[in-house]
C-alpha cells in the first residue's frame, strides 16, 4: 500500500462547480495555510492595542471599552497635572481625578466571577460616567 493521499474521483456527470472545487481544493488549501499566521497576527496585534487603550481602534468588548475610557480619564487628568499654570486647588483636583481613574482600573482588573461580572462592569461605569459629568462640568 503507498501512503500517498486519496483522490477524490469525480464522474464527468457531476456539476461543473463540482468538477472546478475538487481541481482547486489543493490550491486553496495551500493560500489558506500560507494566509492563517498573517491573519493571526494581525488578529493578535488589533486584540492587544485594544487591550493596550488604544483610541485610534474601535473597542472589541464591553471590558475594552471600558479600559479605554479609563485610559482616556487618566490621561486627560494626567496631562492636567503636568500643567504649570493651574491653580492650587485645580491642580489638586487634577490629581484626584487622576486617582479616581488609576483606581477604576485597578477594580476593572479585578478577578470576578463570570456571574457577577455584568454588576461588577454596571457599577465601574457608573463610576466612570460620574467621573465624567464631574470633569465635563469643571473643565467647561
Amino acid at each position: 500500500m503507498s501512503s500517498s493521499p486519496k483522490k477524490t474521483a469525480v464522474t464527468k456527470d457531476a456539476h461543473p462547480a463540482v468538477q472546478v472545487a475538487v481541481k482547486l481544493a489543493p490550491h486553496a488549501k495551500k493560500a489558506a495555510a500560507a494566509a492563517a499566521p498573517v491573519v493571526i497576527a494581525k488578529a493578535g496585534d488589533l486584540l492587544q492595542r485594544s487591550m493596550d487603550g488604544d483610541v485610534t481602534l474601535p473597542a472589541v468588548g464591553r471590558r475594552a471599552g471600558l479600559n479605554r475610557r479609563i485610559t482616556s480619564v487618566t490621561d486627560t487628568a494626567a496631562k492636567r497635572v503636568g500643567r504649570t499654570d493651574l491653580l492650587p486647588e485645580e491642580a489638586v483636583q487634577a490629581k484626584e481625578w487622576h486617582r479616581r481613574g488609576q483606581a477604576l482600573a485597578e477594580r476593572l482588573q479585578l478577578d470576578v466571577s463570570k456571574d457577577k461580572k455584568k454588576a461588577h462592569w454596571a457599577s465601574i461605569e457608573r463610576d466612570l460616567d460620574a467621573l465624567y459629568d464631574e470633569m465635563d462640568a469643571a473643565l467647561k
